[in-house]
């Protein structure tokens, strides 16, 4: 619902708010690039490389580093797709209605 929210109050977004969105359309193009130009791969792979040190940084035994590793990703870009269902189906939408 953070793209309705966005559209009904703009002055709400904060810049951190759209990381997530913004990782998964780095993600998403970097992988359809990626057959073409091997410099696709960049963003998912900085991605992979910052989850990897979060988890790293943020676990406490070797055990939650890796539960992290999966966690993260999970957060990021469920947050992220969702983002980008709710801005696309608004898109489609008429404003004010309930479908």
């Amino acid at each position: 619902w953070k793209a309705e929210v966005v559209r009904r109050h703009p002055r709400s977004l904060r810049w951190r708010q759209l990381v997530a969105p913004a990782t998964v359309l780095g993600i998403v193009t970097g992988c359809l690039l990626a057959p073409r130009r091997r410099l696709g791969l960049v963003a998912p792979l900085v991605y992979g490389i910052a989850v990897v040190a979060a988890a790293t940084t943020a676990g406490r035994s070797w055990s939650s580093r890796i539960r992290l590793i999966g966690i993260f990703p999970a957060m990021h870009l469920s947050w992220g797709v969702g983002f980008w269902r709710g801005a696309l189906a608004g898109a489609r939408t008429p404003s004010g209605s309930t479908t």
